[in-house]
């Protein structure tokens, strides 16, 4: 089962089942709804929220609502598993105030359609006050001369939790953590990098 709020998102998401084979098509489900507010109706042993999907909680209520409604669509072992990155001071000092706002080219790639180099910038400032990233990217496809032919404008606004913040809230919403790695192959959290966490639904609510 895939939960997005983003009917866009679930679109691409159906197009990629639709590629896959009959029999493995049958068990997926594709779902609109809220982190913070679904009801399935069933339970799982295994529950997700994949490439820092969490920082898009903007509230320390909507962080808990969504804690919440997951524990309850876990089973009685079942586990939370996700990855949020760690603030680093550095970066956010470098990122605030009138720094914050200078456009910098982050990298280009290809235009999988098109085949035109795609230019990507942006401009990125950290409120330490209220642990908010606020980002603006700008995507220019070029033509074969280097001409600027389409521009895209996307902002990005997360709000960023630290090791032990993310812990206590964890703890708070019914869970035990049951491991803290710093990288997708498990190994020890660093300050940093990412936080991958692993909790299982505690019995109990504290």
């Amino acid at each position: 089962v895939g939960l997005d709020r983003a009917p866009a998102m679930l679109a691409i998401a159906r197009q990629k089942v639709a590629r896959l084979s009959a029999e493995t098509q049958r068990r997926i489900e594709i779902i609109e709804g809220d982190m913070r507010s679904f009801t399935l109706g069933r339970r799982f042993d295994l529950i997700t929220i994949p490439f820092r999907a969490f920082l898009h909680l903007l509230t320390s209520e909507d962080q808990r609502q969504a804690l919440g409604c997951i524990r309850e669509h876990l089973s009685d072992d079942g586990r939370l598993i996700f990855n949020v990155f760690d603030p680093r001071l550095d970066i956010i000092a470098a990122h605030f105030g009138s720094l914050g706002t200078a456009v910098k080219k982050q990298s280009e790639f290809v235009h999988p359609d098109t085949g035109h180099r795609v230019l990507v910038w942006d401009s990125r400032q950290y409120d330490p006050g209220r642990q908010m990233l606020e980002s603006y990217f700008i995507f220019e496809e070029l033509d074969d001369e280097g001409k600027v032919i389409a521009k895209t404008y996307s902002p990005l606004i997360l709000r960023y939790v630290y090791r032990y913040e993310m812990q206590y809230l964890l703890e708070l919403c019914g869970y035990r953590v049951e491991a803290l790695y710093g990288d997708f192959q498990r190994g020890p959290f660093r300050y940093g990098g990412e936080q991958i966490w692993v909790a299982r639904r505690a019995a109990e609510k504290p």
